[in-house]
């Protein structure tokens, strides 16, 4: 879900682009995705080295393919394990993918994030992001191909169209900038990123951003989580039935919501670079467990009994009485209908 970049590793394989596209060499729309993604990270190459480019896309672009298509597979291979046997294996292919692929962030989100704290330039942010795109889309073609053999479907992110958009924007929000916030303070202090590499520090590390992800997965549901941007438009681009591309609501659910979480994680941060590590890990970690707080204690309840009213088949008490704009401004928002299999319901103003 999200690398943190201070780690340098090995490379991970070669050639994936080739290796994976060819079982589906009939999908242009594949090859188009990550060819633009590559030609648009080298419209943007000027002023950077081009060796530094060329070194940050590819290690992008595999990790994010290696990270999607591991911490993804255990669920159509083998199933639902339960926390003892999930939990440690998810760590391990978090792992494999940030260690063993030179520490990427595999992450818009992230990019964002440490992009506003001057940890690169915007060349190379935008690099990333691209980068990102196309693998992720790589690592989900791979997920398509083991679901042809593999017992169990293959499940990706989406979101739960029956609950309304405040409430979708809020989860992704939420997700990304608690992980930002976990990035920040585990992998960016000095005490987590020494000057040699520390075996023991590296694991202490991986645990807790491991931690965060899984926790972000227990408690905010409504969008998957994705957790990740590029994550879930590699998902919807590979997996759509209808071959289309991503709707407009599916990018600003999880990009203009994802980014904006990554970006607010940012921004703190920065309005912290005068404290030392510890008081910006502290306050960083109390803003993401008062933001989980907020959506466990008050939205998270909120979705169940909008989604109770609507088994009732009761869209406009729900919306009336629970959706966070209309309790703000008191009025039902234009652009709200009826999702599908609802149809007692009257006309919204």
């Amino acid at each position: 879900h999200g690398g943190d970049g201070a780690v340098r590793g090995g490379v991970c394989g070669d050639d994936v682009l080739h290796d994976v596209l060819g079982e589906r060499e009939d999908d242009d729309g594949a090859h188009g995705v990550v060819v633009t993604a590559f030609l648009a990270t080298e419209a943007a190459t000027k002023k950077d080295d081009a060796t530094a480019i060329v070194d940050s896309w590819s290690k992008e672009f595999v990790g994010m393919a290696v990270m999607v298509a591991a911490t993804c597979s255990p669920g159509p291979a083998v199933g639902h394990l339960g926390a003892v046997v999930e939990w440690p294996f998810h760590w391990l292919m978090m792992a494999l993918a940030d260690y063993g692929c030179g520490g990427p962030q595999v992450n818009p989100a992230i990019t964002t994030a440490l992009w506003i704290n001057g940890f690169f330039s915007k060349t190379i942010a935008l690099t990333n992001i691209m980068a990102q795109i196309g693998g992720g889309i790589v690592g989900w073609l791979a997920l398509y191909g083991l679901g042809s053999f593999a017992p169990n479907a293959v499940g990706g992110p989406s979101p739960d169209a029956r609950l309304p958009y405040s409430y979708l924007f809020s989860s992704e929000f939420v997700a990304c900038f608690v992980l930002a916030a976990a990035v920040f303070s585990f992998a960016t202090t000095k005490f987590f990123a020494p000057a040699a590499f520390d075996a023991k520090i590296y694991a202490l590390k991986m645990t807790l951003i491991n931690a965060t992800v899984r926790s972000i997965i227990v408690f905010v549901g409504a969008t998957g989580p994705a957790i990740n941007p590029a994550l879930a438009t590699g998902y919807a681009f590979v997996f759509q039935e209808d071959g289309a591309l991503p709707s407009a609501f599916h990018f600003a659910v999880y990009w203009a919501a994802g980014l904006f979480g990554g970006a607010t994680a940012g921004l703190l941060w920065k309005a912290l670079a005068s404290q030392k590590d510890l008081p910006k890990a502290f306050v960083a970690v109390t803003f993401a467990v008062l933001a989980l707080a907020f959506w466990s204690f008050s939205l998270k309840p909120q979705t169940a009994t909008i989604l109770e009213d609507l088994a009732k088949n009761e869209w406009n008490a729900a919306l009336n009485q629970r959706h966070p704009l209309s309790k703000l401004f008191r009025k039902m928002p234009q652009h709200a209908t009826p999702p599908p299999g609802v149809t007692n319901a009257k006309p919204l103003p």
